[in-house]
């Protein structure tokens, strides 16, 4: 994958040299590259969680055959530190109930969307008071 990306190659080139009827995967593993050449790590969740899987067995694996230095190792194992703290800093908003204030102050802007689109609204009434 790599050679391909440094060759220029566009995804859908690669899945094909690959025998590989969608090139989805390609952005995947391009955002690992991009991690371990430049430290760039991905923002979403999913993907950070990905990258972390994906630059540990890549950093054991040469780690082990002796192909990257002490050095080069604990780097990349701070990005797969880095990266699991996307994923863990992500849950915890989740559990923290972020965005559900976003959802409050915005009812209007959904039910007028909900309204263009001719669907019907239905909420349940929340007690803030409970719920914070």
């Amino acid at each position: 994958m790599w050679k391909r990306t440094k060759d220029g190659k566009e995804p859908n080139e690669i899945a094909e040299e690959l025998d590989v009827s969608t090139y989805n995967f390609v952005w995947g593993y391009r955002s690992y590259i991009r991690a371990i050449e430049a430290g760039e790590l991905p923002k979403s969740t999913t993907t950070a969680r990905d990258c972390a899987s994906a630059l540990r067995g890549f950093s054991k694996r040469h780690y082990k055959k002796k192909i990257l230095s002490q050095a080069t190792y604990s780097r990349i194992q701070d990005y797969v530190t880095d990266c699991e703290q996307i994923q863990s800093d992500h849950l915890r908003n989740r559990q923290r109930g972020a965005g559900k204030e976003w959802f409050l102050t915005h009812l209007k802007f959904l039910d007028a969307t909900a309204g263009l689109l001719n669907l019907k609204t239905q909420f349940e009434r929340l007690d803030l008071a409970t719920s914070a």
